[in-house]
């Protein structure tokens, strides 16, 4: 996991920074050119997140252990590198592996480590109920903050659930289960009447629309975050992250 600079090699540890809070997160001048590409949604928002994306300056070649981006259909700029980023990482190095690999410097160290432990698989993940709970709902509290960024840019955005496919035709990548009216972990649903302020409308189980009307900005949001983020500190971060991807930076 890199940090800034974007020339930092990978590392083992768990990285984390406010640049990649708003790399993805974005900031209104950021949320603006994503909506002016087309590209301010959910899905672009969760591939960062998964995948952090940025543009190499000049005609540099990615970073040692970073990837050329294959995902560029999802992101709001092309041409950039990607590398694990908040979510991911998480999965990958926390509990991911049994066993140690070889470091960045190897030419095959990638293939060398055994992803293989709880958190790399999605059935397994909750079994580290501590770590998983925990990062999971960090990842949601940033998702209501770029919710809230990216709603002030265009309004529209709400009443569309944020851009969340509502077909195959939306998001060909998308796996089966995972469009805006079918019903989540359908193997094992959320039935239960009294986990939100409403029923399931359907007796399968709660679906992604009715847990993004209680769990976005708006009248039915059941909670919300102290907000920490009031240091100079974001100041400084937001600049270097419209410096680093918009063309013309404040």
């Amino acid at each position: 996991m890199s940090h800034y600079p974007l020339d930092e090699p990978q590392t083992e540890d768990v990285v984390m920074s406010p640049e990649m809070l708003l790399t993805c997160r974005g900031t209104p001048r950021l949320a603006r050119a994503r909506r002016a590409a087309g590209a301010l949604n959910v899905n672009t928002y969760l591939a960062c997140m998964d995948y952090g994306t940025y543009d190499m300056v000049g005609n540099r070649s990615c970073p040692p252990g970073h990837l050329p981006n294959h995902r560029s259909a999802l992101q709001w700029q092309d041409g950039q590198c990607q590398q694990l980023w908040m979510h991911s990482q998480g999965h990958f190095k926390i509990g991911g592996q049994s066993v140690a690999g070889l470091g960045p410097s190897h030419a095959d160290w990638l293939a060398s480590w055994p992803y293989d432990s709880d958190l790399i698989d999605l059935a397994t993940s909750p079994n580290d109920f501590l770590i998983f709970i925990l990062w999971h709902a960090n990842i949601m509290k940033h998702f209501l903050r770029w919710q809230r960024v990216a709603v002030e840019v265009d309004p529209t955005l709400a009443q569309d659930y944020y851009g969340f496919p509502k077909s195959k035709a939306d998001y060909s990548a998308g796996n089966k289960g995972c469009n805006l009216d079918d019903v989540i972990n359908s193997n094992m649903p959320f039935v239960s009447a009294t986990l939100f302020p409403h029923p399931p409308n359907a007796s399968e189980g709660y679906s992604h629309r009715e847990v993004m009307q209680v769990c976005s900005p708006g009248p039915d949001l059941l909670y919300d975050y102290d907000d920490s983020e009031e240091d100079g500190t974001w100041e400084q971060a937001t600049r270097v992250v419209e410096r680093m991807l918009l063309a013309t930076p404040a």
